[in-house]
């Protein structure tokens, strides 16, 4: 009897589990948010965004309307990434429920989220070659008019974004970022933690 009851269970979860989508809900506005630049941005952006002549108070810049979040999290099974940029945030929901969102007066557009997988190398370890790509891939890209420029990119902060670095914590060719604390801060958007260092190697590649 038991063993009965845990099968007419689980088919019961994996109805529900297999119902359940991922989409991205975008909002009409930022409406009543308030946004202090001076504590959002790091001093460096800041600095950055003044040399270029960019404003401070860009409204992509500014949160997404907390009220929002809420009655949309009040409808759906669970509320995951949260965008300022595209004023958005992503959720998982059943077709019911993301119905529902979709009649709220302040909800612009809503898009599935199609997930896709794929195959990686089991290699991820860069050797001597790329070395020398890159001097070739410099040379095409006339990296050396850079170099007599003076433009050397020193004390510019740059930040990778990619699927994964396996191996940056431990191989010998980035030992020279590590010893030097010019690894700045990493961070999993997707698991919401900062260890980086498994999933694509691609990340590897390119950093």
């Amino acid at each position: 009897m038991k063993k009965s009851i845990l099968i007419i269970i689980g088919i019961f979860l994996s109805i529900n589990l297999f119902s359940q989508k991922r989409y991205w809900v975008f909002f009409t506005d930022k409406n009543g948010v308030s946004f202090n630049p001076y504590e959002y941005f790091d001093a460096k952006a800041i600095q950055r965004r003044l040399k270029c002549g960019l404003s401070l108070y860009d409204s992509t810049d500014f949160p997404v309307k907390n009220e929002y979040i809420e009655q949309v999290s009040r409808i759906v099974d669970s509320v995951n990434v949260i965008t300022r940029w595209f004023n958005g945030v992503s959720v998982i929901a059943s077709d019911e429920q993301i119905q529902t969102v979709d009649e709220l007066p302040f909800v612009k557009d809503i898009q599935p989220i199609l997930l896709s997988t794929y195959p990686t190398s089991k290699s991820v370890y860069p050797d001597s070659q790329i070395f020398n790509l890159a001097h070739r891939q410099l040379e095409i890209m006339q990296g050396q008019t850079f170099a007599n420029e003076g433009i050397t990119g020193k004390g510019v902060r740059i930040a990778v974004f990619d699927a994964g670095f396996p191996g940056v914590d431990k191989n010998p060719i980035f030992k020279h970022l590590r010893d030097n604390h010019l690894i700045l801060k990493t961070y999993d958007f997707a698991k919401k933690k900062e260890f980086v260092y498994k999933y694509n190697h691609h990340g590897t590649m390119v950093l």
